[in-house]
């Protein structure tokens, strides 16, 4: 489909450092994914993800926080505060909250995805890359405490 064509040529743009066009692309894919999917859907929610990554990177730590908090938040209540991807968009939520110095919220979000991700361990098994985050969740956490 037309939108996860565009996510695709947009995370092409992202690797290859051409944040601007990967922003513009994947904003088209987000339109069409809200109009086609729906607000609270899964792909959307991972759109939302993708541009708060890029605002990360473009320096707008202010701007990639409301993406990742929308993101979240739609995952959230898609897939539940246990699901890995809602984790993953926690921790990356928590990277952007620090960055804002919103270091307590930024804790919250780091300790939900540890926690989330170590209980994944079982179900992924320990060598797994998504257990990476909940690593590196961990050692933010002992760092802010």
């Amino acid at each position: 489909d037309v939108a996860t064509t565009l996510s695709h040529l947009g995370q092409t743009y992202e690797f290859s450092g051409n944040l601007d066009e990967a922003f513009l692309t994947h904003s088209r894919a987000l339109k069409i994914r809200e109009k086609i999917l729906g607000f609270e859907h899964p792909d959307t929610a991972n759109t939302w993800a993708r541009l708060g990554g890029i605002q990360r990177r473009r320096g707008n730590s202010r701007k990639a926080m409301e993406h990742l908090h929308v993101a979240h938040t739609v995952s959230q209540s898609l897939l539940g505060a246990q699901h890995p991807a809602t984790a993953i968009y926690a921790h990356n939520l928590a990277g952007a909250l620090q960055r804002l110095q919103e270091d307590e919220m930024a804790l919250t979000h780091y300790t939900e995805a540890a926690q989330v991700l170590q209980a994944s361990e079982q179900h992924y098994g320990a060598s797994h890359p998504v257990l990476a985050y909940a690593r590196q969740s961990l050692t933010r956490c002992r760092s802010m405490a």
